[in-house]
């Protein structure tokens, strides 16, 4: 079968799927292979439960709707690329280190006050994540928003020959994902093969021109838009990031002076596809971050900056300067901190520079947990108001005997450590 056979087969389809468990009646199965999983050995189960088709790599039965190809995984993408190839709408992909989430979701906000926006949902970023987004192309949107997520070298490049993007938009480069990418310079190289991209096609870049690391990265390519940076930032200081334009004061619900850049992306990205000034401004006030991301929560006894979605050296540095300048009158600081992952043989350093950075703040208790925060402080003397703590259980014990009360409480940490279950005990 050929990919434009299958994508006849797909369009009588009502979509695609990956997960046995969801399976909409009509749908097509994609039996993708995991680490620890077969996707073809619940190809039969699938259709069972309602799929039309199954796309299989390996023989599992006799049904005629399994339809057996080469490998599952680049037919789903092949058909994505295929699917991506009939529609001729501005497709914007943004990648970075840090706040790429936030970004697309800031600009899906303001795009959507002018147009049809089809957009990533959560962190389908990757390349399974990629290909079912595209596929929920219709002919009636106006722009795609893919988000692009990588931990190795050569993802980007992958993900962007799939969706063949018209715009890009970095937001930053850090230290992140490091056992994958070797290096600092290894994910610059990475992220940036989104621009190679678009300068190979003739497609345009969004970038802040105060970033040297991108720039330098641009190699030279010149269709780009700049940053409106005669948007100022104000009151570093305080929860919520606010911020000043022409026309008066914009008063967001996110938490934190890192996240000024990603608004600065939302907001040229909107001038550029010409959503009203007005329009950009208030979708930005009204956009509510979610997923533990940025996010303030109140409890009874407390006041708490959950981060706790992901972390890395860069972002986990950017959450402590920003905690340590806000100011909170009459009550106390502290942080809750866990393990950054996937930093490979630069973990152990990198976790004793957060602990260096943080016990050159002002925030008064730290609470660490980790083992590699366990591993990193070894032989350290610590204050005595830091405690650090080998699984999140223990810290959770200890917060249930030993109560905090009229805190703000910072909480950042790897998805891994799952550290907005601590919520319940704050």
């Amino acid at each position: 079968m050929t990919i434009s056979e299958l994508h006849d087969l797909f369009l009588g389809s009502t979509g695609v799927t990956t997960d046995s468990r969801n399976c909409p009646k009509g749908s097509i199965f994609f039996a993708i292979r995991g680490t620890t999983f077969d996707g073809n050995n619940y190809a039969t189960m699938a259709l069972e439960r309602g799929c039309s088709y199954a796309i299989v790599d390996r023989v599992v039965g006799t049904d005629p709707r399994l339809i057996v190809v080469d490998n599952a995984l680049q037919t789903l993408q092949d058909l994505a690329h295929y699917h991506r190839s009939l529609f001729q709408i501005p497709v914007i992909a943004i990648t970075g280190t840090n706040g790429k989430t936030t970004t697309k979701e800031l600009t899906n906000a303001v795009l959507r006050r002018k147009y049809n926006v089809l957009c990533t949902q959560g962190n389908l970023n990757n390349h399974i994540g990629v290909p079912l987004t595209l596929l929920n192309i219709r002919h009636d949107h106006q722009i795609a928003i893919i988000e692009m997520g990588a931990n190795h070298p050569g993802e980007i490049a992958k993900l962007c020959n799939i969706a063949n993007p018209t715009f890009g938009l970095i937001t930053n480069v850090g230290k992140a994902h490091l056992e994958g990418f070797g290096s600092f310079q290894g994910v610059i190289q990475t992220k940036s093969e989104l621009y190679r991209y678009l300068a190979r096609t003739g497609g345009k870049i969004f970038i802040n021109p105060n970033n040297q690391f991108l720039m330098t990265a641009l190699r030279n390519y010149d269709d780009i838009v700049n940053y409106d940076l005669d948007v100022i930032s104000m009151y570093p200081d305080k929860a919520m990031l606010t911020y000043r334009w022409s026309r008066g004061t914009v008063e967001t619900h996110l938490c934190g002076d890192y996240n000024y850049e990603n608004i600065l992306a939302a907001i040229t990205i909107g001038i550029h596809f010409k959503v009203a000034a007005s329009d950009i401004h208030q979708a930005i006030a009204d956009y509510v971050p979610s997923n533990n991301r940025s996010q303030i929560t109140k409890t009874d006894r407390n006041t708490l900056i959950v981060d706790a979605y992901n972390a890395n050296p860069t972002s986990m540095t950017a959450s402590i300067r920003n905690f340590n300048r806000m100011e909170c009158p009459g009550m106390l600081k502290v942080a809750i901190l866990g393990d950054m992952w996937e930093l490979g043989s630069e973990s152990v350093s990198e976790h004793r520079t957060i602990v260096e950075t943080i016990r050159n703040s002002r925030i008064e208790r730290v609470l660490l947990v980790g083992w590699e925060f366990c591993k990193s402080t070894t032989g350290l003397t610590l204050p005595e108001t830091y405690r650090v703590f080998e699984t999140r259980e223990q810290l959770e014990h200890f917060l249930q005997s030993q109560p905090i009360s009229n805190a703000t409480i910072l909480i950042k940490g790897s998805r891994g450590m799952e550290l907005e279950k601590l919520i319940n005990s704050l």
